[in-house]
């Protein structure tokens, strides 16, 4: 009876310790089964409902951007055609900075243009020779992608253009006609008369001023070519037309 009795207490003991360590072993298989506090939200009902946190987000990225006209004149608007990439296919925002290197300088030389930040650049702010380029950063809202530089573009020289007209008609024996041109990058303009100009005309390097003496007895017509030259490769060309008629006598010279 002793016996039995030793062994049922040592039975109970056992049991106790057994089940004490399992009991603190489960607790702790539990503890880390549970979400973080951050990854839990609570519910009208009391109940934690597990928040998964976001996919990382991937910045956009421009695949390629280009100014046109490529063919840039300071009477045109420059514009910036870009194209880029979103992994997730978020709308994408675009950030503008055009940068631009004068004449003469080198393109390590490029400052950015003050307010210049949308998608097109006035005329204007740019010269025959300048270097111009523009900076681009996407963004899909949640992050800024690699800033993007498109290839500097020069600004071309503008031909002069002639804006006056030659005279209708011949008014006495001395001809002249002063040349107008505009010429937009305001060049220093060279005049000349190309070949076939008839014996005595002339015309002023500086001014345009064409200026003929008439000989006398001199008719017929007579084409005369005027060429402006801004020493830019900017060349312009306007034909002149001039009929010389002999002069009629007046009553008073008839008389005599």
């Amino acid at each position: 009876m002793k016996k039995i009795l030793i062994l049922f207490l040592a039975f109970c003991f056992l049991t106790c310790v057994c089940s004490g360590g399992c009991k603190s072993k489960n607790k702790k298989e539990r503890k880390l089964a549970i979400p973080k506090a951050e990854a839990t939200q609570q519910t009208p009902g009391g109940k934690q409902k597990i928040l998964f946190p976001p996919k990382p987000n991937s910045p956009p990225k421009v695949v390629s951007a280009e100014i046109s006209p490529a063919s840039a004149f300071v009477n045109t608007d420059l514009t910036v055609e870009v194209q880029a990439d979103d992994p997730e296919s978020d709308l994408i925002n675009y950030k503008y900075q055009w940068v631009k290197a004068k004449a003469g300088d080198s393109l390590d030389k490029a400052e950015n243009l003050d307010g210049e930040i949308n998608p097109t650049l006035s005329r204007g702010k740019f010269s025959h020779g300048d270097a111009i380029a523009v900076k681009i950063t996407p963004s899909d809202w949640y992050a800024d992608g690699k800033t993007y530089q498109t290839k500097f573009i020069v600004v071309n020289n503008s031909p002069p253009e002639i804006i006056s007209s030659p005279p209708d008609h011949i008014a006495g024996t001395l001809f002249t006609y002063p040349v107008k041109v505009k010429d937009l990058d305001n060049d220093p303009i060279f005049f000349s008369l190309g070949e076939g100009a008839p014996k005595g005309i002339t015309i002023d390097s500086a001014t345009g001023l064409i200026t003929w003496d008439i000989p006398p007895n001199t008719t017929g017509t007579f084409t005369i070519t005027v060429k402006a030259d801004d020493g830019q490769e900017g060349i312009c060309f306007q034909p002149v037309t001039l009929t010389v008629q002999a002069e009629q006598a007046t009553p008073e010279e008839k008389k005599e």
